[in-house]
């Protein structure tokens, strides 16, 4: 009887160890298949506004670690306020780019309170970007500065009120 329940044990041991590897190996390769479009699309966003080669060094959860600027790398905790703040943003529009393609009508990205530690000249390159995005993407921002984002062509400003008094949708 004892032996029964031994064997019975060791083999759901051994499938409980066959089915973690297998999740294992479909997780690895699932990653594989995402990590290398983000970085990439990520590493073109972060070009136009960092001016230069940028590549981007993501840990298994497919968050950025660290940042390679011109062959000079630094972790994220490294950056700046305003360049973290840059690289949350830019992390979004490169989601919304990778999930807009083939055409389709991206999803929303929403930024809250952003660009507050950006200086001019990256919150000019930013709004190229902000305004290159929202041709795919619904960019929806939350700001109590709404002059952080007066270069960003064709936007619509709503204050508060106007959109207190507006019919709910739904």
């Amino acid at each position: 009887l004892a032996r029964n329940i031994l064997q019975s044990v060791e083999h759901r041991a051994q499938a409980v160890k066959h089915l973690r590897e297998v999740l294992l190996r479909h997780q690895r390769q699932a990653r594989e298949r995402y990590a290398a479009p983000f970085a990439q699309q990520l590493g073109q966003l972060a070009g136009r506004v960092f001016n230069g080669q940028v590549q981007f060094h993501l840990n298994d959860d497919l968050v950025v670690e660290k940042r390679t600027l011109d062959g000079v790398t630094v972790g994220l905790q490294e950056l700046s306020g305003g360049a973290k703040e840059q690289m949350a943003i830019l992390t979004r529009f490169a989601i919304a780019q990778l999930l807009s393609k083939g055409g389709e009508q991206g999803v929303p990205v929403v930024v809250d309170d952003a660009l507050g530690s950006t200086d001019a000249h990256r919150i000019q390159l930013m709004a190229t970007l902000f305004a290159e995005v929202a041709k795919q993407s619904q960019v929806i921002v939350f700001t109590c500065e709404p002059s952080r984002y007066d270069r960003v062509p064709n936007s619509t400003l709503l204050d508060i009120d106007q959109l207190k008094a507006s019919t709910p949708i739904g």
